[in-house]
């Protein structure tokens, strides 16, 4: 199993629609000039020739078209309306019109509430446009879907979970966002095991949480437990991705004030950074930047708050990501 994507990087900054009807035809009125026209061949043969029609006997015949062909001919109409709108919100993303992408897969949604095309990007362009609100409800949404299958797929879960969580970090809820990485984490590791890289990630999300609500020593655990799955395991990680995981443990060590680990988890990052220094020259300069700052620090007075890593607050802002788009692939 192939992981493409198990990490992204985090620093600790300086500081819905319409429905459709089908309408019955009009029937075309019968000019007067007809109704008072009497047939020539009519005339003397008495009533029996044009007899009455009673209204009862029109109010009773029989429908031609029944309630059910109407309805598959209702809901025909509204598949087609929304697959529009999906692929003109597709078009419309393409020429960065989200304000217009985001109302029409919205009236797609509404007109195909259990299409998950449809409600993965509605979470994705509610998110870029900050309705977090409505993020929330189609992320959920999918998730139900997910879990009602008969075989639920629970990699598709797992994605939804990272989703919110991350949108929860957006938000300041951090018990929430707690909530989203544990039932996720607890997917990953009946999946894929206790000791399977692809838990890194929550572990030291997980952490950062642990180390803003003022919990440093179970932050420290959890940053001791990736530590040693990313030194010992035996399943093949991407050497960006490691890179990647190695320099968030360096930045909340740091923030922890442990900075000779942090020293260590910098410069195993820049070893594998250095596999494809033209690739990854964004990530060694940052991380040789955190380096010395903590090279710094580790021979003078300094203490840890006069860091980029935990100015007075020691707040840390994972890099944002957009739901509809896995954290980690399979």
């Amino acid at each position: 199993m192939n992981h493409k994507t198990i990490c992204q990087l985090f620093v600790i900054p300086a500081s819905l629609g319409a429905s459709l009807c089908v309408s019955a035809p009009l029937e075309t009125p019968v000019p007067q000039a007809e109704v008072a026209t009497v047939s020539a061949a009519s005339v003397g043969k008495g009533d029996d020739a044009n007899p009455p029609v009673h209204p009862t006997e029109i109010q009773d015949a029989p429908t031609i078209v029944n309630a059910e062909f109407l309805e598959q001919i209702r809901e025909s109409g509204k598949q087609q309306v929304a697959e529009a709108d999906y692929k003109l919100a597709v078009q419309s993303v393409n020429n960065n019109n989200r304000g217009t992408a985001s109302e029409l897969i919205r009236e797609a949604a509404f007109l195909q509430p259990a299409n998950t095309r449809y409600l993965h990007l509605a979470s994705r362009l509610a998110f870029e446009l900050k309705d977090y609100k409505a993020t929330e409800m189609y992320l959920f949404r999918l998730l139900a879907i997910y879990r009602a299958e008969s075989t639920p797929d629970a990699l598709k879960q797992i994605t939804l979970f990272d989703e919110l969580a991350t949108l929860y970090h957006v938000r300041g809820q951090k018990s929430a966002e707690r909530s989203a990485l544990m039932e996720g984490l607890a997917l990953k590791k009946t999946i894929f095991g206790e000791d399977h890289p692809y838990i890194i990630d929550d572990l030291y999300r997980l952490a950062a949480l642990d180390l803003t609500s003022g919990n440093i020593g179970e932050s420290k655990r959890l940053l001791k437990r990736a530590f040693e799955l990313l030194e010992t395991s035996s399943v093949a990680i991407d050497d960006r991705d490691v890179a990647t995981a190695f320099h968030n443990i360096g930045e909340l060590y740091s923030a922890t004030g442990q900075l000779g680990e942090a020293e260590s988890a910098y410069l195993k990052a820049l070893v594998f950074w250095n596999k494809a220094p033209e690739m990854n020259r964004q990530g060694i300069e940052m991380t040789t930047a955190r380096l010395a700052r903590v090279q710094a620090a580790q021979s003078s007075t300094e203490v840890v708050q006069s860091f980029d890593g935990a100015q007075g607050d020691k707040s840390l802002s994972v890099t944002p990501y957009s739901p509809g788009e896995a954290r980690a692939r399979m």
